[in-house]
């Protein structure tokens, strides 16, 4: 007596492997227009000139962060990437006021350097952040 759906001990049917329809069909490659898309120009492009201009770097950081409101994948992981960031620039900031004079050039080229750095290295993680989204099928977070 074979439970439903089962062939019988011992036939040709026993010792095959399950039908194809079993076996989920793998997720579409993501492509880099997909993620340059889905994390949009908006938080990029002010990434990559804080990246080369770095009197601008902590504007540029901060509009980016402001635009990344925009980002419909992974909301939370995103916004702790910027506040990561903002941390690390802001630690930065108080170790050049405590270890030397108030010295404001110091403290603003401090600032800019750390938020350069940071410019550099969000777009590669939120593209990381964003692609995995992308890749494991999960669908934008709308408000």
């Amino acid at each position: 007596m074979n439970p439903a759906g089962f062939p019988a001990p011992g036939t040709p049917q026993w010792f095959a492997p399950p039908p194809s329809s079993q076996i989920p069909d793998a997720p579409p490659p993501v492509t880099v227009a997909q993620i340059w898309t889905a994390v949009t120009p908006g938080v990029l492009i002010p990434l990559f000139l804080g990246i080369f201009l770095s009197w601008l770097s902590i504007f540029m950081l901060a509009i980016s962060f402001a635009l990344s409101a925009r980002i419909p994948y992974r909301r939370r992981a995103v916004r702790r990437s910027y506040v990561v960031a903002f941390a690390g620039v802001g630690a930065l900031g108080m170790l050049s006021v405590l270890t030397s004079d108030v010295n404001t050039d110091l403290f603003f080229e401090t600032l800019s350097g750390g938020a350069q750095f940071a410019c550099l290295v969000l777009p590669v993680v939120i593209a990381l952040v964003v692609g995995a989204a992308l890749r494991s099928g999960e669908r934008p977070e709308y408000l």
